[in-house]
This record gives structure tokens, C-alpha cells and sequence, in this order.
């Protein structure tokens, strides 16, 4: 097919294609790259890629790409890249060596993809995340929101007032705080069973907690209560 005919097929791509020699010389620009850039395919065929796409890159990091592509190997990774106007965004770029009809390595093809909306959506997320934990951990009772497996994914500061274990501790570590909570198999089979039921009722169970003296395992514990109202909030989640 002719050499046109590929040409259009990247043009109809909705990420920038840069094609460089390997000396960073720009061999190929792509419709979405005018785009993207501000910076014709006239104007940008020639130059070098660092300098026009304005990659906030160091010259270290740059040559340890150039080095791994080098050696046949595709990378990927994210930075900051500037357009002709002066403004900057994140992109995301993925760099592959490219051949000639000899099988010699020719050059470096990178497709380039402004995450900023991506990034913006993450930054929202977690910044949600964030509100809702400050709400849940102000609530002065205790709250858990537990997966099908019975696993914990988010506990409130109540937790650590009442049994001594902190929520990061309880995330990070993974524990079991059922059986930690509950020792006894058949006390835990009740309480797993009142949980797994989810009818928004209240009961009342006794569970083992940490008394604050022992800094790592075994560790002190004390009796106390606990008190429960389980109630199913998604699919096999319940809190």
C-alpha cells in the first residue's frame, strides 16, 4: 500500500504519533499532534522533539530512555510536555524503537496522550476519599465497610478509641479483626452469621480488645463490648 494510505490511518488516531531519528529529530508528526501541540507538521518535521514538544524532562532521564529504546525495548511513562501557547499539561507517552528495511534500528515512534482530565478525575477521587473518611471518622461509633470475603476496606478512627487497633493498621496489615475480635469459632460463626444477614437490626456481642500496653505480638487484651447493626449497602459488601 502506499505511503499515504498509513498516513491517514495515523492521522485518524486520536493520540499524538511523533516518528524520530535516532539522534531526536523529528521524521513524523501526525494530524492529533498539530493538535495537541499548536505546531504544524511543516513546522515541526526537522526540529528536535525535546525542544518542541518542550518535555520537562532531565537530560539524565532523557538519555535513559533513548539508551532503553535503543536496545530494542519499548518505555512508557509520564511527564510534563509544554504546546506552542506556553501552557503544559501531563502526558503520557509510550516510546518503541522502530526499523528499516534492513532489520537496522531506525528510530524511536512515540504516541503521546494528555492525561490531564485523568488526572483531574483521580485528584477528585481521592479528594472525595478524603472527605468521607473525615465525616466517617467524626461519626462516635464504630463503622466498617466489609467485602464479600469478609475482608475490611474502610474502617473509622471509633475503631482505634474502642479496640485499640488504628485504621491504618487495620488496612495495612490486613488483619483479621473478626477472629481477632472474636476467638472463639463458635461466638465468631454467630456474629459472622448476624452480619452476613444484613436486616438493619442491633445486637450485642462481646469481643476481645487490645488494652493499649503491648506494643507488638503477643499482644494485651481486655474484654469489652460490641455492639452491631449490619446492613448489606452493595454487592456483597455490608457495614
Amino acid at each position: 500500500m502506499e505511503a499515504g494510505f498509513y498516513a491517514r490511518l495515523l492521522d485518524a488516531l486520536g493520540q499524538a504519533v511523533i516518528a524520530t531519528d535516532l539522534d531526536g529529530s523529528i521524521l513524523y508528526w501526525n494530524r492529533f499532534a498539530d493538535k495537541l501541540y499548536g505546531w504544524s507538521s511543516a513546522e515541526a518535521v526537522g526540529c528536535n522533539v525535546l525542544e518542541i514538544t518542550r518535555a520537562q524532562l532531565a537530560q539524565e532521564q532523557a538519555s535513559a530512555i533513548t539508551s532503553h529504546v535503543r536496545q530494542g525495548k519499548s518505555w512508557s511513562g509520564d511527564f510534563l510536555v509544554g504546546r506552542r501557547d506556553g501552557s503544559s499539561f501531563p502526558s503520557r507517552v509510550i516510546n518503541s524503537p522502530f526499523y528499516d528495511e534492513r532489520g537496522r534500528l531506525a528510530g524511536i515512534v512515540g504516541v503521546f496522550l494528555d492525561i490531564s482530565e485523568s488526572n483531574r478525575a483521580t485528584d477528585d477521587l481521592r479528594r472525595q476519599k478524603e472527605l468521607l473518611q473525615r465525616i466517617l471518622d467524626n461519626i462516635p461509633l464504630m463503622i466498617a465497610f466489609v467485602d464479600k470475603d469478609g475482608c475490611f476496606v474502610l474502617v473509622n478512627r471509633e475503631w482505634e478509641h474502642t479496640l485499640g487497633l488504628s485504621p491504618n493498621e487495620i488496612k495495612e496489615r490486613k488483619l483479621d479483626i473478626i477472629t481477632q475480635c472474636f476467638p472463639d469459632p463458635g461466638y465468631r460463626r454467630k456474629v459472622l452469621s448476624f452480619i452476613s444477614q444484613s436486616n438493619g437490626k442491633w445486637a450485642d456481642f462481646k469481643a476481645r480488645v487490645r488494652d493499649g500496653r503491648g506494643s507488638h505480638c503477643p499482644r494485651a487484651l481486655r474484654r469489652g463490648g460490641f455492639h452491631i447493626d449490619a446492613v448489606k449497602v452493595g454487592d456483597g459488601e455490608y457495614r
